[in-house]
């Protein structure tokens, strides 16, 4: 019974490892996140998950002249070695996956 349960999980890990070189890969990443597959690859990423305030740069842009509205906070999602991230600034969700 207890080879069957680790087949089981053996398929299932291989199958999301496999979707998560597709480009459905920010969806995984987006809803699978708690999944602690950091446990069963041997390779294990430093975790950076958490929430994160960002400040970035605007490049000159007129949408975002002034530095308040290049911060913001973000919660960043990791599962495996990808993470995704969402947050609001003037109105408008973006979304960073990598």
């Amino acid at each position: 019974m207890g080879a069957i349960v680790t087949a089981i999980v053996f398929v299932i890990l291989i199958l999301l490892k496999t979707l998560l070189d597709l480009k459905i890969a920010q969806y995984l990443v987006k809803y699978l996140y708690w999944l602690p597959l950091r446990n069963y690859f041997r390779e294990k990423p430093a975790c950076i998950s958490g929430k994160w305030e960002q400040t970035w740069d605007s490049a000159g842009s007129a949408n975002f002249q002034y530095p308040n509205e290049r911060t913001s906070e973000l919660v960043l999602r990791q599962f495996s070695g990808y993470c995704y991230a969402e947050f609001v600034s003037k109105g408008d969700t973006y979304v960073v996956f990598g």
